[in-house]
C-alpha cells in the first residue's frame, strides 16, 4: 500500500504475515518499517538487546540504499 510521509515522500509499504506474526516491508529493499502513531511516521525496525525498536524516519531517497535484513527482525517478532 501507498503511504504518503510527513516530509511528502511516498512510499509502499507491503504487510507481510498472518494473524500469529504480521509486519511491514519495503518494497525495494524489504527491509522491516512500521508506523511511529506518535508523529505519523514511517521508520525502520531495528533489534536492540531483544527488543524491536523504531529507528530513523524511511526516505524514499534512502530506500535503495540501504540493505536489506528483513529475515532476522521477521524472526525476532515471533
Amino acid at each position: 500500500m501507498k503511504v504518503v510521509q510527513p516530509n511528502g515522500d511516498t512510499i509502499t509499504v507491503i504487510p507481510v504475515g498472518d494473524e500469529y506474526a504480521s509486519w511491514y516491508e519495503l518494497e525495494g529493499n524489504g527491509q522491516i518499517v512500521d508506523k511511529d502513531a506518535s508523529v505519523n511516521e514511517w521508520k525502520y525496525v531495528s533489534v536492540n538487546a531483544g527488543n524491536l525498536v523504531l529507528t530513523e524516519t524511511v526516505k524514499k531517497a534512502d530506500i535503495m540504499m540501504r540493505s536489506s535484513e528483513p529475515a532476522a527482525i521477521a524472526d525476532e517478532r515471533r
